[in-house]
């Protein structure tokens, strides 16, 4: 056994170490940092969080608009709640980063990036993102080689102590927009180690709005169209837990029709394009906890169906009508080592991902792709610091048509953190590793904007930050963490739309350069039984320029929709049963087109949001709670994405009530 240990101790040892020099990546996870000073401590995550209380104050229409309160989260936004957001984090795209539902990776194979409007804030228990894994918990190794992590827990997967709990929301908005959801978990009183939950959301909106718009000197005023949205998601999952193994068995159902605006002064506003949706996930996870091991085995299965019409398309059919269906199988099992007393752990895991695209009208073969990632990595616990080495490998075959390419590549990541006992400063850490995608099915094959030359995309990551951990005179607590960072990305995918949300232009760009600074604060009081305040403040600051080439007029300029200075500042007020919220948030200028000159500029805006909420408690174990939110206050006129105009000031209305 001793033999066994110091081989797997020199593989791994080695083989972070060297990598850096030699290929591709992706990303690391953290478990738990231990500390060894005369008492051995757990360190926290290296992550920014919101909780479900945060959430619920800020009162957003989904994940994307809910993102963009962490610090180096760039937002792009193509309308109100019809609209498609995606993100980029420290100038790393959407689909370079993980996003993990429930400890689920559920990125599509055949989508550029996720649709983050597809996700809403009514069941979510905590959001966060950051670069390592989630304590006691085990992570994909999808995720744990890829650029970010970006994880959300829901209502309906967390376990229960009581027999049964009911959540349920209800809001009404302007342009016609409404929802519903109602979730129920269930535990019997003789069967506790059973858990059976189902859930269920509707939500649709006109999306109409009124808008106005300068364009040079043109100002260009009239209403939003296009922009409606029909969707239903549900599902329901089976938990079973005993001493040393836990069961999930889950499936969501999720169906949208929606209309796909285009920009409001470069195209014609009356769009006739649509979008229907039908996807299907069924989840099966088996955690097994031995005495000093802890696997988890995982296998997800998605079956997406895409429809797009284009009514009005100048072809000789008169119409454009195109059907694409993606099936996904994804299987891993992963590992990591619980010797508390011991100052070296290690972790690792297997994956293997199949995922196919039929209906491409063009292609006499559907294209395939066949994904297998390895893993190892160790953790060391020294006296007073912690020191993390894990190495990924993935091959990656391709084949499409008659052709059949296999790229692989190495994912090192390295960490090394250092906590302090009651000291201003609580953390100070830093990392690197290198990541890399190829491109999607979306970007690759679908036919209206498919460009199957497209480079897959590396990124090489280094960040030196620290966290502020200070309790003040017994009422106040200050939390805070500033990230400074270097991020070198080769062949990046940029993607810009251009007549509507399906139509765009994809594009690699030789080398980028991304350096900034990530910031974020707050301030909790407790001032009274009764009233209490948390002020949160993020800033960042992010240069993006495109090293491409010497001979380019876009050389050393900052890259499209990657603002320079970003940041928002959210004050709550609670006084008994009452709350007030007041979000503010300011981006800066933008390029709409790589070359940095005055007619590519999108102006920067400032909103403003409030929020007034009242709950009642019904009793010991139940309680409502209604708002009014006025987003918008200003009435301020904006677009995140040049010429896709925002909402002007509208209205919210919400009723939600709590079982537990």
């Amino acid at each position: 056994m001793r033999l066994l240990r110091r081989f797997l101790f020199v593989l791994s040892w080695g083989g972070v170490i060297c990598p850096p020099l030699l290929g591709q990546t992706r990303n690391q996870e953290l478990e738990e940092i231990r500390v060894q000073s005369p008492l051995r401590k757990k360190g926290r995550q290296i992550e920014y969080k919101l909780s479900r209380e945060q959430v619920q104050a800020l009162q957003c229409n989904d994940l994307g608009e809910l993102l963009q309160r962490f610090p180096g989260v760039s937002l792009k936004s193509y309308g109100g709640l019809g609209g498609l957001k995606t993100i980029s984090v420290r100038g790393i795209g959407g689909q370079h980063n993980t996003l993990l539902v429930d400890g689920l990776d559920v990125n599509p194979a055949s989508g550029s990036s996720m649709d983050l409007s597809l996700f809403v804030p009514e069941n979510i228990e905590e959001v966060s993102l950051g670069n390592a894994q989630q304590q006691n918990e085990l992570m994909p190794l999808g995720a744990m080689m890829s650029g970010n992590v970006l994880s959300l827990k829901r209502f309906e997967y967390q376990q229960i102590q009581d027999s049964f709990q009911l959540r349920s929301n209800i809001k009404q908005a302007s342009f016609g927009q409404w929802s519903s959801y109602l979730a129920l978990k269930y535990s019997p009183e003789r069967r506790k180690n059973w858990m059976i939950s189902s859930y269920g959301m509707y939500r649709q909106t006109k999306g109409e709005y009124p808008f106005s718009i300068r364009n040079g000197q043109q100002n260009y005023q009239g209403n939003r169209v296009n922009n409606q949205l029909k969707e239903f998601y549900g599902g329901c999952n089976l938990m079973y837990q005993r001493e040393k193994s836990d069961f999930l068995w889950a499936y969501e159902l999720r169906e949208s029709d929606q209309g796909l605006p285009g920009a409001v002064v470069l195209y014609n506003p009356i769009a006739n394009q649509f979008l229907k949706r039908s996807n299907h996930r069924f989840r099966f996870q088996w955690e097994q906890k031995f005495r000093q091991l802890q696997t988890k085995q995982y296998l997800h299965l998605i079956y997406d169906e895409l429809n797009y019409l284009d009514s009005a398309f100048l072809n000789q059919q008169g119409y454009i009508d195109q059907r694409y269906y993606t099936s996904s199988m994804q299987h891993g099992v992963v590992f990591r080592s619980k010797r508390d007393s011991a100052v070296w752990n290690y972790f690792g895991g297997l994956e293997q991902q199949w995922s196919t695209l039929s209906g491409v009208d063009y292609a006499e073969k559907d294209p395939a792709r066949a994904q297998f990632r390895f893993l190892f990595g160790n953790q060391f616990h020294f006296r007073k610091s912690t020191l993390l080495l894990q190495l990924g490998h993935e091959f990656v075959l391709e084949q499409h048509l008659d052709d059949s390419k296999l790229i692989q590549g190495l994912s090192p990541f390295i960490q090394w953190e250092r906590p302090f006992d009651q000291r201003f400063i609580s953390r100070l850490y830093i990392w690197s590793k290198r990541s890399f995608r190829l491109p999607s099915f979306h970007e690759l094959y679908y036919s209206q904007f498919g460009a199957n030359s497209l480079k897959p995309e590396y990124v090489n990551q280094l960040n030196l930050g620290f966290t502020i951990d200070k309790r003040i005179a017994k009422k106040h607590l200050l939390q805070g963490q500033a990230d400074l960072y270097y991020n070198l990305v080769q062949d990046k995918l940029v993607s810009i739309p251009t007549k509507n949300l399906f139509v765009w232009s994809v594009q690699n760009y030789g080398l980028v350069q991304i350096q900034g600074l990530s910031t974020s604060l707050s301030l909790l009081s407790e001032l009274t039984n009764k009233f209490r305040h948390n002020l949160r403040l993020s800033y960042s600051l992010q240069q993006a320029i495109d090293l491409s080439s010497r001979e380019s007029s876009s050389y050393r300029h900052q890259i499209p929709y990657i603002p320079l200075h970003q940041g928002t500042l959210d004050i709550s007020l609670y006084y008994s049963s009452w709350s007030l919220h007041v979000q503010n948030q300011w981006l800066g200028f933008r390029y709409a087109l790589p070359e940095n000159i005055h007619s590519n500029e999108v102006p920067g805006f400032y909103v403003l949001d409030v929020q007034l909420a009242k709950r009642w408690e019904h009793s010991k174990s139940g309680s409502f709670q209604t708002g009014l939110s006025i987003k918008n206050l200003t009435n301020t006129s904006y677009a995140y994405v040049r010429y896709f105009v925002m909402p002007g000031i509208h209205y919210m209305i919400h009723l939600s009530y709590a079982f537990h």
